[in-house]
């Protein structure tokens, strides 16, 4: 779930903020099917985290990295 967002703001990087919290909160709805309890968390992360994400994008993280830096996915062994 959060690569797939991270890839969607990426792929929006030269929007404006708006643009791309819309666009990833539509991505919130494909990748979660609108589940109850995946979708608004989705969603949060976007509003809490959209600046930041962004940063490290425009630093060349991948989504990857940028998911667990945001402890979304497991640590590569």
């Amino acid at each position: 779930m959060c690569q797939s967002l991270v890839k969607n703001i990426e792929s929006n990087l030269n929007d404006d903020i708006s643009e791309i919290i819309k666009d990833a909160d539509k991505e919130c709805d494909v990748v979660t099917k609108n589940n109850i309890l995946l979708d608004p968390m989705c969603k949060t992360l976007v509003k809490r985290e959209i600046n930041y994400i962004i940063l490290l994008l425009k630093n060349r993280e991948t989504p990857n990295q940028i998911c667990q830096g945001l402890q979304f996915c497991p640590l590569s062994k």
